[in-house]
């Protein structure tokens, strides 16, 4: 009966140690180069020197039916953090608006509003998305960057009064960094 509990306590002990062998080799050489973090950065600016927020602004974009959802999101987020300030705001999305789908430049946006409703138009456009697969095959999460482009003018005489072009960095468009993106807007909106 002993000999029996030494044999089953060996084998054992050798399947211990040949799956610690095996595994513990399979997680260190398993381990990915850091992938680039989620941000948002400020890249480009411009603001008017008598700027400052209006009281009701209509935040604007339009384009292609599929990425509607993903600005209806936005927007929910940008409703939420620009709760507490005074003031009217809306927001549409318009299938057929004069927006191209990506710009390249602020120059791409030829914009020109006639709303009596708001005193400005906030008017929102992607840039090219580039996609990096960090595990270097198609079915990994990719890693998107795009610009942001961001231009508020004023509705009866179409003064432009800020620009903005955020970088962003995420694993997913758009839903991703929407928070804090909307924290963004609102922050470039307030800034005097």
């Amino acid at each position: 009966m002993n000999n029996f509990l030494k044999v089953r306590f060996s084998i054992s002990l050798s399947r211990t140690i040949v799956l610690f062998m095996i595994l513990i080799p399979s997680c260190i050489f398993a381990q990915n180069k850091k992938v680039k973090e989620r941000k948002i950065s400020l890249v480009e600016e411009f603001t008017d020197d008598e700027y400052k927020m209006p009281d009701s602004i209509l935040f604007y974009s339009g384009g292609h039916w599929e990425i509607e959802k993903y600005y209806n999101i936005l927007y929910r987020k940008l409703s939420n953090e620009i709760r507490g300030i005074d003031g009217y705001y809306d927001y549409k999305f318009q299938e057929n608006a004069n927006i191209p789908i990506r710009i390249n430049s602020f120059d791409d946006l030829k914009i020109k509003f006639n709303n009596n409703n708001y005193n400005a138009i906030c008017v929102f456009a992607l840039g090219d998305i580039d996609r990096e697969f960090p595990n270097g095959y198609v079915n990994s999460i990719a890693i998107c960057s795009y610009d942001f482009y961001m231009i508020l003018l004023q509705s009866k005489t179409n003064k432009v009064l800020l620009k903005r072009k955020f970088r962003i960095i995420a694993k997913k468009i758009y839903y991703s960094e929407n928070k804090r993106l909307a924290k963004y807007i609102v922050n470039e909106l307030q800034k005097l």
